[in-house]
């Protein structure tokens, strides 16, 4: 089997090409790269994420994992800045054609990728150490994104679902306990707030980020880029009742820096907090407001919490 002939079998999904027709595709799959339109008073919304074996999934996860996994975290890019799914390529490199791992891998990628009506635009296939590469794409009206940088003096500060459960299932995993626990399934297969996210910009939220390597991480981010220090109020995180077996230092530890989360960090002024909390009810949505911006000399990140804590880091690091 040669790359064409390869992609043609695994990658060339009616389904999710009859997309096509609804997303303003003129050239899809099959050429040097693809052409599309975007429509009227629409922006496009660009990312791209890798993902290497050993790196940010064990060798031995399940091709369909590995595919889910890697199309779910570019969405929740796209979740972080209020777009909608449009389409993505896909990059892969691989050490050998398994037709066994190819037919589970197009499997998993396509489960979601059709959930969300996401169309698969091309790629590249090559030879070598098991990597995915994934650029998606993802449209908002005119001017109606959210970014890192938007936060301001007394916005509250929320965060979507639950923390540290993915962190939690990557331990276990490590720790060779396959069973199917909810916090593996939430590392193996995080959901991205997509739905949610595009109701955002009309709730009056600006400013967002989504959940990679870690809480504490992530609001150094928004701190650096809005110019704003902010206080987070630990004990206001939602806990899991898998994260209630283990002492508040472990939990937090998990919870504020342990990453994989790829749930949603965001703010929004005080008087529209109704609005963002019946969003997040329409759409079963569990939502904490963990603590709020201000104006400081030096922008930074004051954690208090009732017990003292020490976290020794602020997420996960890459190099």
């Amino acid at each position: 089997m040669d790359e064409f002939e390869l992609i043609k079998k695994y990658f060339h999904n009616e389904q999710n090409q009859s997309f096509g027709k609804c997303r303003n595709i003129i050239l899809g799959i099959g050429d040097d790269a693809a052409v599309f339109e975007i429509e009227n008073n629409r922006q496009l919304v660009s990312s791209v994420d890798t993902l290497v074996e050993n790196v940010h999934f064990p060798a031995d996860v399940c091709a369909k994992d590995i595919a889910y996994k890697a199309l779910a975290v570019n969405l929740s890019d796209l979740a972080a800045m209020g777009a909608s799914p449009h389409s993505f390529t896909l990059s892969l490199t691989l050490p050998s054609i398994n037709e066994n791992w190819l037919a589970d891998f197009s499997a998993g990628l396509f489960a979601l990728a059709n959930q969300h009506q996401l169309l698969l635009l091309g790629g590249d296939t090559s030879k070598g150490p098991l990597s995915i590469s994934i650029q998606i794409n993802g449209t908002v009206k005119k001017n109606q994104f959210l970014r890192r940088s938007a936060a301001q003096a007394g916005d509250k500060i929320f965060v979507s679902g639950y923390l540290g459960l993915a962190a939690l299932g990557l331990q276990q995993w490590q720790q060779a306990s396959k069973k199917t626990t909810a916090a593996q399934a939430r590392f193996l297969r995080p959901q991205a707030r997509i739905e949610f996210a595009e109701g955002l910009y009309q709730c009056g939220v600006r400013c967002c980020i989504d959940i990679s390597d870690g809480l504490l991480s992530e609001l150094h981010h928004l701190s650096r880029a809005s110019v704003l220090s902010l206080s987070l109020h630990s004990d206001k995180l939602l806990l899991h009742s898998d994260l209630r077996a283990l002492d508040t230092q472990q939990s937090m530890e998990l919870m504020l820096a342990g990453g994989d989360d790829y749930e949603l960090c965001f703010s929004v002024a005080a008087e529209n907090q109704d609005k963002v909390l019946h969003l997040a009810q329409t759409r079963n949505l569990a939502l904490s407001c963990v603590g709020e911006f201000f104006s400081e000399a030096q922008p930074c990140v004051h954690l208090e919490s009732r017990q003292p804590l020490v976290i020794h880091k602020n997420g996960y690091k890459h190099f």
